[in-house]
């Protein structure tokens, strides 16, 4: 009778342990513990990142620092995570120079992010910077905010004290493209003008 009780015990602890080992491969959790959220990614990533149609391919020109290599793979885990296919690259500036110099990158840490043919550098990768790529890249048809010059109208691509360029240089890192326009040399605007 000891020795059925303990063979009972022990098939209902296996039985447990499978059933356990089954229900966490069905049902995933997960929780940012760390400060501010910042392993988990905003709202606002998470939706672009599910938008996309095809692969993101993300070369990141970078050392054999396997510290920040392994922050690069947390963030592009997060957006594959998210819904993404976010193809990642890493080439040695030092071993691969040619790479970098054709690439435009003149310090380590920068990359190049590439969607539908279409690609832009960038400084360094974090969430913020690749969303605002992402987001540029994505956009089928740049919107121009196209301003009037002539007349002493202040402009958005000259950097004079009254001029607009601060302000210029905002709205182009959010995608748009800025376009002045004289209108006694062309009288039509474009046919992507979002803003005037």
């Amino acid at each position: 009778m000891h020795r059925l009780r303990n063979g009972l015990f022990q098939l209902l602890v296996v039985a447990l342990v499978l059933l356990g080992a089954q229900a966490a491969q069905q049902w995933r959790w997960s929780d940012d513990l760390s400060n501010f959220g910042r392993n988990t990614l905003s709202e606002q990533t998470r939706a672009l990142v599910k938008a996309l149609q095809g692969p993101v391919g993300l070369t990141v020109f970078l050392s054999d620092l396997p510290v920040q290599r392994r922050e690069v793979e947390r963030l592009v885990h997060r957006l594959n995570a998210a819904g993404g296919h976010v193809e990642l690259h890493f080439v040695d500036p030092a071993r691969h120079p040619t790479e970098a110099r054709d690439a435009g990158v003149q310090r380590p840490g920068a990359a190049l992010i590439a969607y539908q043919g279409r690609h832009e550098r960038l400084e360094h990768t974090s969430e913020s910077t690749i969303t605002r790529a992402l987001l540029r890249l994505a956009r089928q048809h740049e919107p121009w905010i196209v301003s009037l010059i002539g007349h002493g109208a202040r402009r958005f691509t000259s950097p004079g004290p009254a001029d607009f360029s601060r302000f210029g240089a905002r709205l182009e890192q959010r995608g748009y493209r800025m376009f002045e326009l004289a209108l006694l040399e062309s009288p039509q605007l474009p046919d992507n003008t979002a803003l005037l």
